[in-house]
């Protein structure tokens, strides 16, 4: 999950939402992390929620379902908001677990 969380950030540095929203490449690179992230939100099942309780976890799965299925709705600045105002805290959580468990970001 960090790695794709670190990829959006990459993608996406020194960009507003106007110049996120114009750029499609960004965009699908921004879906696929997306993707990957819910996907393995998904894995880990009730455990993601024992180990980062404060994260919403079944609307992080449920971003996976929507940009597998319907994804024909998916809004860019709706992912915008997502990047700018939801990873920060999902990436300290995933900071925060791998350190309890002692392993390596």
């Amino acid at each position: 999950m960090l790695e794709n969380i670190e990829a959006i950030e990459r993608y996406t540095h020194d960009m507003d939402e106007s110049t996120f929203v114009g750029s499609g490449f960004v965009v699908d690179a921004v879906e696929r992390c997306f993707r990957r992230l819910c996907e393995a939100a998904r894995k880990l099942d009730n455990l993601a929620e024992d180990l980062a309780p404060d994260q919403p976890w079944k609307k992080i799965r449920d971003l996976g379902n929507i940009l597998r299925h319907d994804y024909d709705v998916v809004e860019r600045k709706d992912l915008w908001g997502i990047v700018t105002d939801d990873l920060p805290s999902l990436k300290a959580a995933c900071r925060r677990v791998l350190a309890t468990l002692g392993e390596p970001e």
